[in-house]
């Protein structure tokens, strides 16, 4: 994987979709391990709590959505456990946004914050250790080995197919396309055709139901017309473009916000060589949801659609980890700490300053 900087370092506001990131259920398959069911991001409803105190919560399993009874819960100098059906408490003697530190036996420690106070109830998922999710495949495919933060998407991109052959006319220092130029050649049909279709059956396994890949539309580009790589930009836009590459590659760029981990847009180029390919399609596309091979698809440590040449589609391992993925804040790090301006129950629509507009490139 390499990278590119945008030097002009542009600062935006970002919104934090949702408050709370559980998982209440699992949808079991017979041939992989078991998926968390979608569910719609926010706090759990009020009912399902017993304990009061300046913010009450339960604590549940990530895959299985079961409580978990025993749960050690810190806030400031405050530790409480949690009851039998997962529900806690914290004293109402606290106040303000504290760090929560969320640990029990067989399951990933949970580092977040917590606004005390609000009326809204919490729900935190911890991650079990061992069973079927794996911790190195995560950091693998989502962090960089563990030294980076996840990108995600916290929004519902569309999805764009430019309708033209684009010719690649200058490469960056990296060798990596830089200008497009689109030729008097229209996009083979098996290109728009397995483009459609790959969204369509591909976004909603890799993103836990969050993306639902809904449609994708053609766009017109008329002959001759350039396209410079960074100026190809579509916030909360996805484009496939069929290129003609002077090598065998296919690949995806990502723009994202450093500070918050959002992801603001996507390209994925696919060369001419591989329009008949759906595999490649679908790999690349998983860039741009975030998915990653630091060290080359041949390094990914189990099955999935990020090793190079493996399967049509998403793989068991891409959609348990996957739902993972879209069920943390982005910029969530390793093994499971938020990132340190996300508060667990804070309001919908809380704005962040999400930092550098970043580049990078994956094939």
């Amino acid at each position: 994987m390499r990278r590119n900087q945008d030097p002009r370092g542009i600062v935006v506001l970002w919104l934090l979709g949702s408050a709370a990131c559980g998982v209440d259920g699992v949808d079991s398959g017979p041939t992989g391990p078991s998926v968390p069911a979608a569910r719609s991001l926010g706090a759990p409803e009020a009912s399902a709590l017993s304990a009061a105190g300046a913010v009450s919560g339960r604590v549940v399993d990530s895959l299985t959505g079961e409580p978990i009874a025993g749960a050690r819960i810190h806030a400031g100098d405050a530790v409480v456990e949690s009851e039998a059906s997962g529900v806690f408490a914290l004293p109402s003697s606290l106040s303000g946004v504290l760090p929560l530190r969320v640990e029990a036996p067989g399951h990933y420690v949970r580092e977040t914050r917590v606004q005390v106070g609000s009326a809204a109830p919490v729900e935190i998922d911890l991650l079990p250790e061992g069973e079927k999710f794996d911790l190195d495949f995560f950091d693998h495919v989502y962090r960089e080995l563990g030294e980076d933060a996840t990108h995600r998407w916290a929004t519902e991109p569309a999805f764009q197919i430019l309708d033209r052959v684009l010719d690649c006319v200058e490469l960056d220092f990296q060798g990596y396309c830089d200008v497009f130029q689109a030729t008097d050649e229209l996009a083979a049909e098996q290109f728009m055709s397995l483009s459609r279709q790959v969204v369509l059956d591909d976004s909603s396994p890799y993103t836990g139901g969050r993306v639902t890949g809904a449609s994708a539309t053609p766009v017109e580009v008329a002959p001759g017309t350039r396209i410079v790589r960074r100026d190809a930009w579509v916030r909360d836009t996805v484009r496939f473009a069929l290129v003609q590459l002077p090598n065998d590659s296919s690949w995806a760029s990502q723009w994202f916000y450093r500070g918050s981990g959002s992801l603001y847009s996507g390209l994925v180029m696919i060369n001419k060589r591989h329009k008949s390919l759906r595999g490649v399609y679908s790999h690349e596309l998983a860039h741009s949801f975030g998915y990653d091979h630091p060290r080359g698809g041949w390094e990914v440590p189990l099955p999935s659609i990020m090793r190079y040449g493996h399967g049509e589609g998403p793989e068991p391992n891409d959609l348990l980890h996957g739902a993972i993925l879209y069920r943390r804040p982005s910029g969530s790090r390793t093994p499971d700490r938020d990132p340190e301006d996300f508060v667990l129950n804070a309001l919908r629509g809380q704005a962040t300053a999400a930092g550098e507009l970043v580049e990078r490139v994956l094939n």
